[in-house]
Parts: C-alpha cells; structure tokens; sequence
C-alpha cells in the first residue's frame, strides 16, 4: 500500500479509520473527485514548503556568515529565541549491499525502513555504540542548526 508499512498504518490508526470509514461512503467517482483534490492540495502544500525551505536555507546561510564573523556556536535573540550551529560529519554509501548485510547481521533490520537521508543519523547510532559498518565512508561535513525558544 504505497509507502505506507504495516507499522506506520498501525501507528497512525486512530486518523486513519474515520478517513477509510469516509472514503468507503463514496462511489468510485466521488472518492476519485476526493483524491484529485486531495492530490493538488499536496502539490500545493509541497511547493509553498518548498519556498518556505528555501526562505529558512537563506537565513541560514546568512547566520552561518554572521557566527563565524562573531565567531560564536550560539546566539541569543531578543524575542527568546536561541539559535546554535555546529559541524556534523555526513556520510556516503561505498557499498550499500555491505552495509545492508551489516545492519541486518547486527539486528538492526528496522532501520532498513527509515529514508536514505537518515544515514547520517544511524551512523551516529553505530558510532555511539562503537560500531563500524562496512559499506560506508566519510563524505562532507555540514552545518546543523539547532533552535530553541521558537515561538
């Protein structure tokens, strides 16, 4: 069922019931009616956070020139907010069927479900526990913020 698991559709159960419930009043020209709308409106929503993303990546990038002239990790702001940066590394794929065989060997087929970009994040994991996987290596640093206070 699409990129829906069964977990996910378990985890998400309570919304997800009186929206089948819904669907299943329609007839198969209402409910394609529905899902046309529905699917513009993603679109729609997709390319305004698309915009938004882009808007947030410029502020970003005009506070990571204004930390390092300061040379500061933090600021403080007068509406509460606190806005930190830091250097992460980021990592690449050399040979994901190494790897693949390694989270599933180390019991760690569940992150086999999470999305390519996460790498980073379960690489972290690994590191924390001391693991070093096959499959991986380093690929280029990048700049993370982290914000607090946001109102």
């Amino acid at each position: 069922m699409g990129k829906w698991s069964t977990e996910s559709l378990a985890e998400h159960k309570d919304k997800l019931d009186p929206l089948v419930a819904e669907a299943q009043k329609m007839n198969n020209d209402q409910l394609a009616n529905e899902y046309a709308i529905l699917r513009n409106k993603k679109e729609s929503v997709e390319r305004e956070l698309s915009d938004i993303n882009l808007a947030i990546r410029a502020a970003e990038m005009v506070f990571a020139e204004r930390f390092a002239e300061d040379d500061v990790k933090t600021m403080k702001f007068n509406n509460g907010m606190s806005l930190t940066i830091s250097v992460e590394q980021g990592w690449q794929f050399d040979d994901k069927g190494a790897f693949i065989k390694f989270l599933e060997d180390e019991g760690w087929h569940h992150e086999l479900t999470v999305p390519a970009g996460s790498l980073n994040r379960l690489m972290r994991d690994l590191q924390d526990k001391e693991l070093k996987p096959p499959g991986v290596k380093l690929g280029e640093p990048f700049t993370k913020f982290s914000c607090r206070g946001l109102k």
